[in-house]
């Protein structure tokens, strides 16, 4: 049910910003930017906020997804873009692609690190030679404080709906997981939903991503490109095979 009030609570996220941040970065790296010699694959893609930025851009961009949800919305900003329904741990397309982005802390979803290993390794056989992964996520201090007092509220108004949101966040030290119930109403419809996340570090992450087949992985943070420090709430990886 969230997918259908998604692009309203999340309206003021820096897709753009983002792109902006991938994009500057990639061509100081010497990747080519030129629309017609780039695919992109763009994991968890959701509504396809996150693959917007690309498209005004001229890049093709394949989402994909596991919420069937989600992907309905997506096929309505976007019909003659290619959605797959897929999770990350089954992920097969047959196609591979210069660059494969997945934002928004969507891989801190992957509680077990073996599935976050296993989403490394088959990112890396649907890259070209040469091409790049680029993903944010959050660290573990990032997943212990997640929002400030944890809480995440707000009330909104359009010409069309009115939604009112309350998220509240708490972390299980023993099972190092944070835990966000999603409370959402609207005219029609209420509903809560329980999300979990397991924070990861950059010393955790790398090693992943050597043995999944990446041979340059740097970790930056949004938007000065400066290095992480113990502290960083959440930082950004670019990994090259």
């Amino acid at each position: 049910m969230l997918a259908k009030v998604y692009d309203t609570i999340f309206a003021d996220v820096e897709y753009q910003e983002w792109a902006d941040f991938v994009l500057q970065y990639l061509e100081k790296a010497g990747f080519d930017l030129t629309p017609s010699n780039v695919s992109i694959l763009d994991l968890a893609c959701g509504t396809a906020a996150s693959c917007a930025p690309y498209l005004e851009r001229g890049y093709e961009v394949v989402g994909v997804d596991a919420s069937k949800e989600m992907l309905e919305q997506a096929r309505i900003k976007f019909p003659d873009v290619q959605f797959v329904q897929q999770g990350f741990t089954q992920l097969e397309l047959k196609q591979k692609f210069n660059l494969v982005t997945c934002v928004f802390d969507s891989l801190n979803n992957l509680i077990e690190p073996s599935d976050l290993e296993k989403t490394f390794q088959n990112i890396a056989k649907h890259l070209a030679p040469s091409g790049w992964l680029v993903f944010d996520i959050n660290t573990r201090q990032g997943v212990r404080e997640l929002w400030e007092d944890d809480r995440f509220e707000g009330e909104i108004i359009t010409e069309t709906e009115h939604v009112h949101f309350s998220w509240t966040h708490d972390f299980d030290p023993a099972l190092e997981l944070g835990i966000v119930n999603a409370h959402c109403k609207t005219d029609n419809l209420e509903f809560t939903e329980t999300h979990f996340e397991r924070g990861y570090d950059p010393q955790e992450l790398e090693p992943m991503l050597l043995r999944a087949g990446f041979d340059f992985i740097e970790f930056l943070e949004f938007p000065d490109f400066t290095e992480p420090d113990i502290d960083s709430p959440r930082v950004w990886c670019f990994a090259r095979v």
